[in-house]
């Protein structure tokens, strides 16, 4: 009923993932193991209130585990893997508006990860790595090293903390020559139904053992 409540809007807003465990099948499979989860914490501490207190608290915890680090790799996910645009307006994106982005990451030739954990460029290039001026017109570009080309505006950059056009082409020509990429790594659309049926298959799954595990105990119990 939620699905086809919010169709309309959810066809206009066309992000499928932001809504994800609220649509279409993966609830069921949600409300029966919470279902068999309280019903287990019910039989091992026949206490009602707190068997509700673990029931609750073992439910959280699963469905956050397999947000954070099941679903996501479910499927393998697709990469896109490009050169480096500095410019606003150029951020490498996926395909279709909706597909769920993992991880938009900068990398060195040698694909190591460079630009994460607060590193700051001057005056706002999206990719978020960090020029510092090394003397006689030359740059250092952190995690990669000394930018082949010279950078003229360097000084003003960084006084005013707001790039001009020259030290922006400099910068574009440094990344360029030294192999700096943008992997994108995404789930499509296409993955949404298949994502949804497997994480129901999980829960299912996993409610299934519970429920064997409550007969096995009943039978070990009242042999």
């Amino acid at each position: 009923m939620v699905t086809w409540w919010f169709s309309p809007i959810d066809r206009v807003n066309a992000d499928p993932f932001t809504v994800f465990d609220q649509r279409d099948v993966v609830p069921f499979g949600y409300a029966v193991f919470a279902f068999a989860l309280g019903v287990t914490a019910g039989l091992l501490l026949r206490r009602t209130l707190p068997a509700m207190a673990v029931a609750l608290a073992g439910f959280a915890a699963v469905r956050v585990t397999v947000r954070e680090w099941v679903r996501p790799y479910l499927l393998a996910p697709l990469r896109i893997t490009s050169a480096l645009w500095l410019s606003i307006g150029k951020v490498p994106a996926p395909p279709h508006p909706g597909d769920w982005v993992l991880s938009d990451l900068t990398v060195n030739a040698a694909g190591r990860v460079i630009g994460q954990d607060g590193a700051i460029s001057y005056g706002g290039t999206l990719s978020g790595i960090l020029f510092h001026p090394e003397g006689g017109g030359r740059a250092v570009l952190k995690g990669v090293g000394l930018c082949p080309n010279r950078f003229p505006a360097l000084a003003g950059a960084a006084r005013s903390g707001q790039p001009n056009p020259l030290f922006q082409q400099a910068a574009q020509e440094c990344v360029a020559r030294l192999g700096v990429r943008s992997v994108l790594t995404y789930q499509p659309t296409s993955h949404y139904w298949p994502l949804q049926w497997c994480e129901l298959a999980i829960f299912v799954g996993l409610a299934l053992a519970l429920a064997g595990f409550c007969f096995w105990w009943l039978r070990r119990r009242y042999a």
